[in-house]
C-alpha cells in the first residue's frame, strides 16, 4: 500500500537532473548539494528541464525509500522548470497534484507575473 504523503513538505529541485539517475545518485544530491534532510517528511521533486516530460520524486518513510517517475503523454509541451542551479523550492502538496497531471505551474506563475490584473 502506498502511503498518503500529503503531511510531506514538497521540494522542487530547480535545474536539470540526469534522468538516469536513481535513489543513491539523488539522495547524493538532496543531502550533500542541497543540504536538505533527507529523512524528515519531504518529498524532492527532479525534472530534466525546461521542456522535458519526465518527473522524478524522492521520499524516505519508515520502511526505506520511494522513487516514483511520472512522464507527460507525448502531446504535452513539457515542463518549464526552474533553473536555478543547486536551488530547492518549496510547493504545497497542492501545486505538487496540479503539477503530476500536467499543469505546468511554473509557466503559469510567470504569465500571471507578465500580465498582471489591474
Amino acid at each position: 500500500m502506498l502511503p498518503t504523503f500529503e503531511n510531506y513538505q514538497c521540494f522542487v529541485i530547480c535545474g536539470k537532473t540526469d534522468m538516469r539517475c536513481g535513489i543513491n545518485s539523488l539522495s547524493h544530491r538532496v543531502q550533500d548539494e542541497l543540504k536538505k534532510d533527507l529523512f524528515s517528511q519531504s518529498l524532492f521533486i527532479f525534472c530534466g528541464g525546461s521542456g522535458f516530460r519526465t518527473l522524478k520524486i524522492l521520499a524516505w518513510e519508515p520502511t526505506g525509500f520511494y522513487l516514483l517517475t511520472k512522464q507527460l503523454n507525448a502531446s504535452g509541451k513539457g515542463f518549464k522548470w526552474p533553473k536555478d542551479e543547486n536551488e530547492a523550492r518549496i510547493i504545497s502538496y497542492n501545486e505538487l497534484g496540479n503539477i503530476l497531471e500536467g499543469m505546468d505551474i511554473f509557466r503559469r506563475l510567470d504569465e500571471l507575473k507578465n500580465n498582471p490584473i489591474l
